[in-house]
């Protein structure tokens, strides 16, 4: 890394401080291209129009602080710069998000540690980038494993069985009609399983096209009336009558909402609403048909996020399932009934994604599943509420 040149924004509204830290990159890192914002407009100007190899963050700024420019930075890495007697505010700055920190002095001591530092977080960023990728390579190998093993190897299998007894069997018209109408169906199926992941394929990561928001409880309301849900494949999936579906509010829960208090919500309607039917049915999919149960949705408001929590009391999971639930053709084997081809969990997440949210998955064998939806709310809403 030391052969390229790193580009570093540098937010520090005191002139002096400002200059010294100039003069120590210009001595001491030449390759280093320094850039510079003097206040926290000038910064979110800055971060939203450029790209950083590392970020060093004063807290004092004259137009607000250094907190509020952290959820800004992103996953740049960034080194949090406080004066003498501020530790507080230093951790407050690690915890959320900041990779270091140093502690000004008069003498300006701390100037002597900044490359050293630098260095450091930059390596650190360095091995979290290789983890990423290895972690991905194997996430890729498990993606294959389970298409290879369970998606196509159960559609393939009975698709040669039936086109082996046409081969040798069947004598009848009739009979061979009715098997190609069952092959024909299989590899139907099959194609909607394809394109929907290739549909959804890094979803998530993709930009929208057009910034909307959506009215999260007309939608929950429709659900909860009792309404076929629908598959990513458009198929119909009705609710098994023994899964009791409700929606629960605890006025004394802290930030709870109810129904007719949720705001609106970033994403467009149809995201939104994949990412809450897919895992509802993945939930009822999880109960067994003849016992059923209830299935809690309940909402909170976490800062500017809007959380449903889908708290179900199927089966559950174990650790290693939980952890690999929102993989492509993913299904926990000789559980789910479902011909789908284990895409539900990854599509809800990948639109949630989109929305600029996400689903986190609690999960306990025997004792069900609650899946944390979470949507960006709306800058409209924000203001309402």
């Amino acid at each position: 890394m030391s052969d390229q040149t790193i580009r570093i924004l540098l937010v520090e509204d005191d002139d002096t401080d400002r200059e010294a830290v100039e003069r120590l990159v210009r001595k001491e890192q030449p390759h280093y291209d320094l850039q510079t914002a003097v206040s926290m407009a000038e910064a979110l100007e800055q971060l939203r129009d450029g790209a950083y190899d590392i970020v060093l963050l004063d807290y004092e700024l004259g137009d607000g602080t250094g907190l509020e420019v952290l959820p800004h930075v992103g996953d740049t890495p960034t080194i949090f710069i406080t004066g003498g007697g501020s530790e507080q505010i230093a951790v407050e700055a690690m915890r959320k998000g900041a990779y270091d920190y140093l502690i000004k002095d008069l003498d300006r001591n701390y100037l002597r540690v900044l490359s050293s530092t630098i260095k450091n977080v930059l390596e650190r960023k360095r091995l979290e980038e290789v983890s990423k990728k290895v972690d991905a390579l194997e996430t890729s190998n498990v993606v294959i494993g389970n298409f290879v093993g369970d998606a196509l190897g159960n559609l393939i299998s009975p698709i040669y069985g039936r086109t082996q007894m046409i081969i040798k069997i069947r004598d009848n018209v009739d009979e061979i009609k009715k098997d190609l109408k069952d092959i024909e169906k299989g590899l139907a199926k099959f194609l909607t399983g394809i394109n929907a992941f290739r549909e959804y394929f890094r979803f998530g990561e993709r930009p929208m096209k057009e910034r909307s928001s959506t009215d999260i409880s007309h939608i929950l309301s429709s659900l909860l009336s009792g309404q076929t849900l629908e598959t990513y494949g458009k198929d119909k999936f009705p609710i098994d009558p023994n899964v009791k579906l409700r929606f629960t509010y605890d006025p004394k829960q802290e930030e709870a909402l109810d129904l007719n208090q949720l705001p609106y919500v970033v994403g467009t309607e149809s995201e939104v609403t994949t990412a809450i039917q897919e895992t509802l049915i993945n939930a009822i999919e999880s109960y067994d048909p003849e016992k059923g149960g209830d299935m809690v949705i309940s909402a909170k408001k976490e800062k500017d996020n809007l959380i449903l929590e889908i708290a179900d009391q199927g089966r559950g999971m174990s650790p290693d399932e939980a952890k690999q639930s929102q993989l492509p053709f993913y299904k926990i084997l000789g559980v789910k009934g479902s011909t789908r081809f284990g895409l539900g969990a990854y599509i809800a997440c990948e639109s949630a994604k989109h929305c600029e949210g996400g689903i986190d998955i609690e999960s306990t064998e025997g004792v069900g599943t609650t899946a944390s939806v979470l949507f960006k709310i709306s800058n409209n809403s924000l203001v309402d509420m």
